[in-house]
């Protein structure tokens, strides 16, 4: 331990020689992503509690020295660089974002200083916190670049280094899927500096072998050999120290070949700049890609897992028992037959799975706040918070469908709508959150706060299909779309009068499909949003490639475009829609000075 504070009392030092420089020739060098970077050396238990883990941005001050920033002229151009590591264990593009991570690196950025990005292990996990999709990810990856470019720094974008899992023929092989491609696809769109660090460190470590790489790179220890670690350790994902400076070298190396970006300025944060000039995707492009998903020929008959449509019994169990099944067989469809069949409580999606409520089904659900608890996560009015369940809930899935001529009754037309006239004071304070950049894991509401939940709502899901259904007395909106894509709702029938029941909303959202719907709600029929206020602003994930064809329109408004769209709106198609009833405006574009957005390409 005294060498330890004595280094450290060097390194203090050594940072006080040149503070009184740091303006004039000093930049910082800013390292965010996850515990494979992280340093752990910054707690005073590391050498009892963690050591001998190390990340590799642990060790890359070492590679900023006097001798080592000359073979960085090019990149660096100054006589010193403080690297300031942000990373932290078990955080993926999204959560590093929701959590206030990436606000303080923001806050703190100056113009001419360097942004080095490696996520990837947290997005693709199967946690639900951690999870991003594939376009997620890159979402997050513009937002870091563009924010980062905003305040005159220069962002670097890294694949994310390899594992020690997959092998093949002598060599390790990729193991983290779609998300390198992602990263590479992201720099070449937005001509990012970029370092592949998932080949160079699979070919670099291909060499020792997996057992030698294990033993020495990766944390593999024996029993009784390290204080933090009595009884050993299995891990091929985190590194012990030669690891570390193995990445940190191919890291050092790659930045020997980048090159300042040029016109490195300051820009001015107070409005988002207006998107590029784009070529927007042709309505043939887009319905090339919208594809409805196909279900393993597999049934489940709600029947058999004690479901009863006789009016009374409490059916939430028997649909979380379907979904289970169907989730362990590997998908399915759940077949409800007519009947009338109460949940009290939500009802939560798994993947690869198709709801089908044949002709006659109904179902509807309990007016008690309570079954609809603990919260869940979900957006309110355009701001991400954690609220009562929505009562048909998909969150992180893929290959989800309702289908069938049975309905979808919310039974809200009393206990839930008596909750509009209390909402006002959590409403202004969701909005107060989101404008003061609360993290989102901060903003609990539920109980006692009166925010009506939605009726359906696919949270961050891919492959989509709602089709004939009749749904009826919402308690908010219908049908909410967040962040998801490839949507297809068809053939839908709508009857529902209650305040705010908005027919269908897609929200950060693209490539979606609404056809041959009929609509009759108390609000809009398609309310095309993008997020609110500085989220919506500082997410920058923009709505776009919805086509709207062949529907009924009756309500107050038919296709409306905002008031929430900050990240904005783009590349909408509406075609052959006709009004069967009331419509106070057929197309409808909300626009709020305090609010802003953009929006660009209607057809």
């Amino acid at each position: 331990m005294k060498n330890i504070k004595f280094l450290a009392l060097v390194g203090l030092l050594f940072l006080l020689g040149f503070t009184a420089e740091k303006e004039r020739n000093t930049v910082t060098l800013f390292l965010i992503g996850d515990s494979t970077m992280q340093d752990y050396a910054r707690h005073s238990d590391y050498m009892e509690k963690r050591f001998p883990m190390t990340g590799w941005g642990q060790v890359f001050p070492a590679y900023m020295a006097p001798d080592s920033l000359a073979k960085l002229s090019q990149l660096v151009g100054m006589d010193a660089v403080v690297v300031d590591n942000r990373s932290i264990g078990g955080r993926s593009t999204r959560s590093f974002f929701q959590e206030g991570r990436w606000r303080s690196v923001y806050e703190d950025l100056k113009p001419g200083d360097l942004v080095v990005i490696q996520f990837g292990h947290n997005d693709q996990s199967t946690k639900g916190e951690r999870f991003v999709s594939v376009e997620g990810y890159k979402e997050f990856l513009r937002l870091y670049v563009t924010q980062a470019r905003q305040k005159g720094a220069m962002p670097i974008l890294l694949t994310p280094v390899t594992n020690n899992h997959k092998w093949a023929d002598g060599a390790l092989q990729n193991a983290h899927g779609d998300y390198p491609d992602a990263v590479k696809e992201v720099a070449a769109e937005l001509q990012v500096a970029l370092i592949d660090l998932n080949q160079l460190s699979m070919k670099a470590f291909s060499r020792y072998g997996k057992e030698q790489l294990g033993a020495r790179f990766f944390m593999n220890l024996d029993a009784g050999k390290y204080v933090a670690y009595p009884d050993g350790l299995d891990d091929n994902t985190h590194f012990q120290t030669e690891g570390a400076k193995a990445v940190a070298q191919l890291v050092f190396e790659g930045m020997q070949s980048l090159r300042r970006e040029p016109g490195m300025v300051h820009v001015s944060t107070t409005t988002k700049p207006r998107p590029a000039a784009t070529k927007f995707d042709t309505k043939e492009e887009i319905l090339a890609r919208i594809v409805a998903p196909t279900f393993p020929d597999k049934d489940f008959f709600i029947s058999e897992y004690g479901g009863a449509g006789d009016g009374t019994t409490d059916n939430k169990p028997a649909f979380d028992q379907a979904m289970q099944a169907s989730e362990e067989a590997g998908g399915g469809r759940i077949i409800v037959p007519a009947g009338n069949y109460l949940l009290k409580g939500p009802m939560h999606f798994v993947s690869n799975t198709e709801l089908h409520l044949e002709e006659g089904a109904r179902l509807f659900f309990s007016s008690d706040p309570a079954h609809y608890l603990p919260v869940v996560a979900t957006s309110w009015e355009g701001t991400l918070l954690y609220n009562y369940s929505p009562f048909i809930y998909a969150y992180q899935c893929e290959n989800v469908a309702i289908t069938g001529k049975g309905t979808i009754d919310g039974e809200a037309s009393e206990t839930w709508q008596l909750w509009r006239d209390k909402q006002k004071d959590s409403q202004l304070l969701s909005r107060e959150m989101n404008n003061n950049a609360v993290p989102v894991a901060e903003r609990i509401f539920g109980e006692g706060h009166y925010l009506r939940p939605h009726l359906i709502q696919f949270y961050d899901c891919k492959n989509i299909l709602v089709e004939d259904v009749l749904i009826e007395d919402s308690p908010f909106w219908c049908v909410h779309l967040l962040m998801s894509q490839n949507v297809t709702v068809r053939g839908v029938r709508f009857d529902a009068h209650n305040k705010n029941n908005d027919g269908i909303d897609p929200e950060y959202s693209q490539d979606v499909l609404i056809e041959n719907v009929a609509f009759n709600n108390g609000d809009d029929n398609v309310a095309i949003k993008a997020g609110r206020d500085l989220e919506g602003r500082t997410l920058g994930l923009s709505t776009k490639n919805i086509i709207v064809r062949n529907c009924k329109l009756k309500g107050l408004h038919g296709i409306v475009i905002g008031s929430e769209m900050a990240a904005g709106v783009h590349n909408v198609f509406v075609e052959d829609c006709e009004a069967s009833g009331y419509l106070k405006r057929g197309l409808y574009i909300k626009s709020n000075p305090d609010r802003r957005g953009n929006f660009t390409h209607l057809l």
